[in-house]
Formats: structure tokens, C-alpha cells, sequence
């Protein structure tokens, strides 16, 4: 019974998560900060050990709203495979202030992912506008 109890408790916030978060099946991008799904970048830079992208806000976006998602790929040899990373926006900005620059994001290969050394690394997000750069 005392499950039964506490399944019910955790019902609010299970509905929540899937009423704010529900486009992630209906809709592959995330077209504003209200959708969940793969995020298109505003802007994307890559560093040797990490990178730093620019999402779209109402305020309310931080890094916590993404997860990132790693694929292990072939790469140019056994010994070094290249990851493809990608942001999926897991949290809906609901907030309502006006971000037109959007929010910088930085991530850390190492510490954020576990990845040492150089890894060999791509991030498949699409860049809507601004500019695509990589520094070595």
C-alpha cells in the first residue's frame, strides 16, 4: 500500500515531465526553447577538448536543460574512434523573457563526458544561422 501511496505522489511530476516534454516523439528538433528534441544551434565552436554552442532561450535555459547523446563511430583507426555527439534539448523553457542571443553553453569533453586524451569528436546538431567555427 505504501507504494501504491508514494506512486501517486510521484504521478504530478512524471505528467509534467511528459506534458512539457512530449514533442520529443512528435517532432525530431527542437524549433523553439518551449520543444523538446535535437536542438538547432544558433552557433557552434569546437575546441581540441570541448565546445561551446549558442540555444535559443526564453530565460530560462541552462545546461541542465540538454542531455547529450554519444555515439561511438569508426575512426581512423581501432584505437581512435570518433564520437558524434548531440544535444537534445530534455527541458522546455517556459519562461518568457526576450534572449535574442540566445544562451552560451560550454562543455568539456573530459569532464563533462569522459572522454580523454584528443578525442576525435563531431557534433551533429544542425547551425541554423551565426557562424560555425573550429579552433585547434
Amino acid at each position: 500500500m505504501e507504494f501504491v501511496s508514494k506512486s501517486i505522489q510521484a504521478l504530478p511530476l512524471l505528467l509534467l515531465f511528459f506534458f512539457n516534454c512530449l514533442s520529443v516523439s512528435a517532432e525530431p528538433y527542437s524549433t523553439s526553447p518551449r520543444v523538446c528534441g535535437e536542438e538547432k544551434l544558433m552557433e557552434l565552436t569546437q575546441r581540441q577538448q570541448g565546445f561551446t554552442v549558442r540555444v535559443g532561450s526564453n530565460g530560462c535555459t541552462a545546461k541542465n536543460s540538454f542531455i547529450v547523446l554519444i555515439k561511438k563511430a569508426k575512426g581512423a583507426t581501432a584505437a581512435a574512434p570518433q564520437y558524434l555527439l548531440t544535444l537534445i534539448r530534455s527541458v522546455a523553457d517556459e519562461c518568457k523573457a526576450i534572449v535574442d542571443d540566445g544562451e552560451l553553453i560550454d562543455y568539456d569533453l573530459q569532464k563533462d563526458f569522459g572522454l580523454t586524451g584528443n578525442p576525435d569528436y563531431s557534433i551533429t546538431n544542425q547551425v541554423n544561422r551565426a557562424r560555425q567555427t573550429s579552433h585547434q
